[in-house]
């Protein structure tokens, strides 16, 4: 094993250089959990501006005038491109690229750089605080706001709104569909035709509503809906990847599960099903009618039951008799058996004919909806896509010309791209001559794609790779995990690898970490009572029964906040752990007060991250009633909130004379330029301070309060 690890660090040392070295070449790098890829994008970032980047920047600049350092920085970073997945991923990437440029200025290399890529001082350091003046120039977006700076720029090409906005919460979207479906329908339900057919199955205006606003919200266009939206050579497809799916459930499963000795009757049923739609599925050659008829007949052989059966083995749920039956083909059947659930349901549920006259209805109006849109300049973030997308597609010239601009792009957490976000990187770093392509670097980890809510696709990431491959890019892995000590990293091979197997466009290969030469001899407390790693079972413990007594979930969450608790105060305590080096990890914020409020009663420090009383805090409150005393003068509240907070500091015993001489309503008048209302108040003020009683309790801590308040 130690070979194989020593392999892997030398791997994860070689991608890591070549990341700071290689510009050329489009370069994918796979990242695991906890290796630095974002350091390693930055690093990238800072190698390029301060070596070569610059120097082909100085190469342009005319060599009969000397050369400014501030345009010249502004050149480099202008021509890099940084694309993250989330704005606040944006700003970390701008932050960390100043901060290494910072610690570069003061000869101080950032853990990740590589010296060796870098110009040797005090060039680097001179190179560095020149752009870090300019750092403005970076641009460094979500793939959305990099789109919707494009649409901008060419809106005449696109055919978008020169004053395009981003309907950011769907308003407009929603009040366009609501209008548009009125208007078409009013006419529609005055003859008999489709409209009245949908009204008639329960697909009214508030259904057909909902189903246009999704569509408008994802992207959808009318184009999209046409004559061959249900045509022969998608059903044949659709039921291609059915059969496909059958073959490898029934080689992953080895045919078992027909034979599993006294079948329960979802079980016979569910594999008397899988065999028939074997059988009945048409050959490549069927008419349209003969794919038709077999995706009526899916309906006819699944029922709700063993739709539902085969979804359960999808999670690895099986029965006894069917887990004797497999023996240790577990995870290879319900990883088959979760392409086969989801194909099945699609071809179960399509009803080509009711699609097609829903189609039919839909798509003229959807393409009102997209006028109307188009005419108020609104756009959605999936619009912003696929706009952009047909721009740079649909217009190699000003693709070319935008790539004349961009020297470096940069993508991380690609692996929560769809097609359409692979689309406009291609289009901008893989299309055109090979010359003309701008340095493309990619990072991601197709291990870490959650997103698939947001149409994230496995599929469009894993095909985009071997693309890059195909144009003479590399692929290269990091695998030297920063974050986690080995038992930790032992433990998720233990328990990950065996069921994590590869399934394309679905699952990728597991892949294993290794810790870093800091963490490879950390341990992490281990004895007697308590382990490096613990699963938690949540319910007390039956002596009797010798079994855990099941309750209900809000007990077994206030025993695992209670225990959680008297556990981290016993590390605390007896071992010196210290509270700063512990992370409670939370699925949500449903039942924080419970394990907040044991926290609390054991006398364990915390800190929330997302916690929602920080709104409630001192400071919080203070800067907030600041702001509403400059958007609104007469927000009387406001002012006295900000007044009496540690910024100025009024005493209450001033508040009555304060009101008596009309201060709120004068501060609220204190407009322009004339300095005599101003004068006059103050004077009025420093009154009242000399006229308060002596004996005051307190008052002397805030003498002066008056000057602040002038002030």
């Amino acid at each position: 094993m130690s070979e194989e690890l020593e392999s892997l660090r030398r791997e994860d040392a070689a991608a890591r250089a070549l990341a700071q070295r290689e510009f050329e070449r489009p370069l994918v790098l796979e990242a695991g959990a906890g290796t630095g890829k974002t350091a390693t994008l930055v690093a990238r970032i800072v190698a390029w501006c301060l070596g070569t980047g610059w120097e082909r920047a100085a190469e342009v600049s005319s060599s009969d005038e000397e050369v400014d350092e501030g345009r010249l920085a502004a050149r480099v970073l202008g021509g890099v491109v940084a694309i993250t997945f989330t704005e606040a991923a944006a700003a970390e990437m701008a932050t960390r690229v100043e901060s290494a440029l910072a610690a570069i200025e003061t000869d101080s290399l950032p853990r990740g750089v590589d010296p060796e890529a870098l110009p040797a001082a005090p060039l680097r350091n001179e190179r560095a605080a020149a752009l870090r003046g300019a750092l403005d120039h970076l641009v460094v977006h979500t793939l959305h706001a990099y789109a919707r700076r494009l649409l901008a720029a060419r809106p005449f090409e696109a055919g978008v709104h020169p004053h395009l906005e981003v309907d950011a919460e769907g308003h407009v979207q929603k009040r366009v569909v609501r209008e548009q479906v009125a208007a078409a329908l009013a006419d529609a339900y005055a003859r008999d035709g489709d409209a009245v057919v949908l009204g008639e199955e329960g697909h009214g205006p508030q259904e057909l509503e909902a189903e246009l606003l999704a569509l408008s919200k994802e992207g959808v266009r009318a184009r999209d809906l046409g004559p061959d939206l249900v045509s022969r050579e998608r059903l044949a497809a659709l039921l291609g990847r059915i059969g496909e799916a059958l073959d490898d459930f029934t080689r992953a499963s080895e045919g078992r599960l027909a034979a599993t000795p006294k079948r329960s009757r979802v079980t016979l049923e569910t594999t008397d099903a899988i065999d028939l739609t074997r059988r009945r599925l048409p050959a490549g050659d069927a008419s349209a009618a003969d794919l038709r008829g077999a995706l009526a007949q899916l309906a006819e052989l699944w029922s709700d039951s063993s739709l539902a059966r085969l979804k359960a083995w999808s999670k690895g749920a099986f029965n006894k008799g069917e887990t004797a039956a497999l023996d240790g083909l577990e995870a290879e059947t319900a990883t088959a058996a979760k392409t086969l659930q989801l194909r099945l349901a699609h071809g179960v549920a399509l009803d080509p004919e009711h699609l097609e006259r829903a189609a039919r209805v839909v798509a003229p109006i959807l393409s009102e909806v997209e006028r109307e849109l188009h005419r108020r300049g609104s756009a959605s973030f999936a619009s912003l896509l696929s706009d952009a997308a047909d721009l740079l597609v649909n217009r190699p010239d000003v693709a070319a010309m935008l790539r004349r601009d961009i020297d470096q792009m940069l993508v991380d957490e690609f692996q929560d791209t769809d097609p359409l976000q692979c689309a406009i990187v291609g289009a901008l770093a893989l299309g055109g001559e090979p010359a003309e392509r701008p340095g493309l670097f990619i990072v991601g980890d197709p291990k870490q794609s959650i997103y698939g809510w947001r149409s994230a696709d496995l599929a469009a990431y894993e095909g985009f790779r071997d693309r890059v491959v195909a144009t003479g890019g590399q692929v290269q892995r990091l695998s030297v995990n920063h974050r986690s000590v080995p038992a930790v990293l032992d433990e998720v091979v233990r328990a990950v690898a065996p069921v994590m197997i590869r399934e394309p466009g679905v699952q990728p290969d597991f892949e294993r970490l290794v810790p870093s030469l800091e963490n490879a001899e950390r341990e992490g407390p281990s004895d007697d009572r308590i382990a490096p790693v613990e699963y938690w079972i949540s319910a007390p413990w039956n002596a009797e029964s010798q079994d855990f007594e099941v309750g209900r979930a809000s007990d077994a969450n206030d025993l695992e906040a209670k225990s959680l608790a008297a556990d981290l105060r016993a590390l605390h305590d007896e071992r010196g752990v210290e509270w700063g080096s512990v992370a409670l990890l939370f699925r949500s914020r449903g039942d924080w007060d419970v394990y907040l409020g044991a926290l609390r009663e054991a006398g364990v420090p915390f800190v929330v991250e997302g916690d929602r009383s920080y709104f409630r805090r001192r400071e919080i409150i203070d800067a907030a009633a600041f702001v509403r005393c400059v958007l609104d003068p007469n927000d009387q509240i406001a002012l006295v909130a900000f007044l009496r907070s540690i910024c100025v500091g009024v005493p209450d015993a001033a508040w009555i004379p304060l009101w008596a001489i009309d201060f709120p309503d004068r501060v609220g008048r204190l407009e322009g330029t004339d300095p005599e209302p101003l004068a006059l108040l103050a004077r009025d003020v420093r009154q009242v301070a000399s006229e308060l009683p002596p004996g005051v309790p307190g008052l002397e801590r805030v003498a002066g309060w008056e000057e602040n308040l002038v002030a």
